[in-house]
């Protein structure tokens, strides 16, 4: 069946004041984004989807959409803030309420498990930033896209860390990064032994009062309302069907939570803001973990720390029986994605596909807008424009200084036009280091073309002018 915007229930609410030129998004790209989120749902991705877009602490675009064939199961509240299963988006939570006690004095991510769990494998050995990393080496007990037998009956989930974290390691401590939901298990139970509170009490305590996420719940202790997102899934490229609920216990600290997209904003601009943890915590928090050969993770401890289109990116998604769900920070931009889709599994390639496209959207429109208000992004375009200029032989001489004039001779801009020859389109410039020198200011880029980066070394003057523009192999 062909969907179109008319023949679906549509709830919009835009928040952004319009004097508010910065953070407003075009009529243009609400309309693109809004397709985006339609296509996926045309080809069977789910039959609920919400999306929230927030920059600078305001929403600029909120949207929930219903398949109308799902309109008689699906009951949303008047406020269209329903709450979805947000899966392993849960573990950033338990990874901050580590780093929360670790701030009171209370244990240190650098502890080895031993002092609450001496029984496990290497407990002597895994760190709880082992755990939080996922490099401890525990066999993960739910590596799985569906519901298994197990999990459709209640557990005591200690019994599932003794049965999995108590058998042979797959391989030694901080050796390599592996994802384990077992990792999480562990950690949310040193939470509880430490804080002698249940988790969630925890949390509530010391996360969703103070930053006010009034609809956070753990579907341990409280199920979903009517008035919230139901469960479906697609098995195969077959027709929605209603999905399975795992079985108490099963999701516990690894992905147990349940929040509206608005609530876990608030969370993403807490993170952006660093207003919940110490500056320390945070770092470790956002930081890639270096494994023991010194080669760092694309993981910190319970988040996905990466690059995308040349901008830090913190992210996350979870898949739990029917909901998955994708949260992605862009810190230095003071921006973050959510999208929430009520259908899983069977469904993830076309929603994953989605969240891409809007995060190409808004991105590119920041880096278009807003050179005159951010000084790395102004001096992100220079260097992209003086790359270009080297393309087509030529300098543009008026972001340069006196000196650097006078060393790009008509021989040094020739040698720099032969070296970029063939590299193809410019795709984007990555700042990779920063810092000062004999006055001046300095930083590596990358610059990465279609077939091939190059490492870029420049010194800048107070002025703004350019004093030296180095190209070297990457």
């Amino acid at each position: 069946m062909k969907l179109n915007l008319a023949s679906l229930k549509i709830i919009t609410v835009l928040l952004l004041t319009t004097s508010s030129a910065w953070g407003a998004i075009s009529e243009k790209q609400k309309a693109q984004i809004t397709q985006e989120i339609e296509n996926v749902m045309d080809g069977k991705g789910a039959p609920v989807a919400s999306v929230l877009i927030v920059q600078r602490g305001e929403v600029v675009y909120k949207n929930t959409l219903v398949d109308p064939n799902f309109k008689t199961q699906v009951k949303l509240p008047k406020n269209s803030n329903p709450r979805y299963k947000i899966g392993s988006i849960s573990k950033q939570f338990t990874a901050a309420s580590l780093l929360i006690l670790q701030d009171q004095g209370k244990l240190s991510v650098k502890d080895p498990v031993a002092k609450w769990f001496p029984e496990l494998t290497n407990a002597d050995k895994v760190t709880i930033a082992n755990l939080l990393s996922m490099t401890s080496g525990y066999p993960d007990y739910w590596p799985h896209d569906y519901v298994y037998k197990d999990m459709l009956s209640d557990v005591d989930n200690s019994r599932v860390i003794k049965k999995y974290a108590m058998r042979s390691a797959d391989f030694y401590p901080g050796e390599k990064f592996e994802y384990s939901n077992t990792n999480y298990l562990i950690a949310g139970r040193i939470v509880e032994q430490v804080s002698g509170l249940p988790l969630y009490d925890f949390m509530k305590k010391y996360i969703f009062q103070p930053l006010k996420m009034d609809t956070a719940i753990s579907v341990n202790n409280t199920s979903l309302a009517d008035i919230d997102t139901p469960r479906f899934l697609r098995n195969a490229i077959g027709p929605i069907r209603n999905a399975p609920e795992e079985g108490k216990g099963w999701l516990y600290s690894a992905g147990d939570l349940a929040m509206s997209a608005r609530d876990l904003a608030k969370w993403n601009q807490a993170l952006i803001d660093e207003s919940l943890l110490s500056k320390f915590s945070m770092k470790q928090f956002t930081s890639q973990f270096i494994n023991n050969n010194g080669i760092a993770n694309s993981y910190g401890l319970g988040i996905a720390v990466s690059r995308t289109m040349g901008t830090k990116l913190i992210s996350h998604s979870g898949a739990v029986s029917g909901s998955i769900s994708m949260n992605r920070i862009y810190p230095e931009k003071n921006t973050s994605i959510i999208m929430f889709f009520a259908a899983y599994p069977g469904t993830s390639s076309e929603q994953f596909g989605a969240i891409f496209k809007i995060e190409k959207i808004i991105l590119s429109d920041l880096e278009k807008n807003n050179d005159k208000d951010d000084s790395k992004v102004a001096l992100n375009k220079k260097v992209k424009k003086i790359l270009k200029a080297f393309q087509a032989g030529r300098i543009e001489r008026a972001l340069f200084s006196e000196n650097a004039n006078f060393y790009f001779q008509k021989e040094v801009v020739a040698d720099f036009a032969e070296s970029l020859k063939g590299l193809g389109e410019l795709v984007s410039v990555e700042e990779k280091a920063t810092g000062h020198r004999g006055g001046m200011s300095y930083y590596a880029f990358d610059a990465n073309f279609k077939n091939d980066s190059l490492r870029i070394d420049l010194r800048v003057l107070r002025n703004g002018l350019i004093e030296q523009f180095g190209l070297s192999a990457n």
